[in-house]
């Protein structure tokens, strides 16, 4: 008797054929239509997951953050506790640590939002999250930020291609940061 699919991995299988569908033909071609072809599932099982085309989006971004969210807590994991910058540095090696596999959902997920601008909700909560994290960390407010921005910035150049493709070089910008978070604490 084959295996059967969960709920959960269904999900997860539809939000990656709609990341798919983006990042293969364009924004404008996610349709429920391609999404269930792509996926291999029915119309109506899509639909039982996702009733409509922003609450694919909307599972596309949440997807994203709650994968982030949960490289972020192993990383802070292995932090020693109490640190000045203990979640700082886990935020960058966080960042650093993704693949363009890890980043698939999340581009796939920004350029939906072109047609559906309302969601960037998603994005900026835990951002500012994120960001009061920073902030609270134990280290100056501005190299907090400092650090972050340049992080996401880099992140940014990755995520849609724009970096030089340099592993040395991205490894030493990384350390630098590090080296930026531990000599900055407050």
């Amino acid at each position: 008797m084959p295996a059967t699919k969960s709920a959960t991995d269904t999900r997860r299988g539809i939000l990656q054929a709609a990341s798919q569908v983006i990042k293969e033909y364009s924004v404008m071609a996610l349709t429920l239509d391609a999404v269930s072809r792509t996926a291999g599932v029915s119309k109506g099982g899509l639909l039982y997951h996702f009733p409509h085309k922003e609450a694919l989006i909307e599972g596309m971004l949440r997807q994203y953050f709650s994968d982030f969210d949960v490289r972020l807590t192993l990383l802070l994991k292995q932090e020693q506790n109490n640190t000045p910058g203990r979640w700082l540095r886990a935020y960058v090696k966080a960042c650093f640590s993704e693949q363009p596999s890890d980043v698939s959902l999340i581009t796939a997920g920004l350029a939906a939002v072109a047609s559906s601008p309302q969601l960037l909700h998603i994005a900026r909560e835990e951002y500012a999250i994120w960001q009061q994290r920073a902030v609270e960390d134990g280290i100056t407010p501005q190299t907090a930020m400092l650090v972050m921005q340049a992080t996401d910035g880099i992140w940014f150049s990755e995520t849609f291609g724009l970096q030089i493709d340099d592993a040395a070089l991205r490894l030493e910008m990384m350390e630098i940061l590090l080296r930026l978070i531990e000599e900055n604490r407050s």
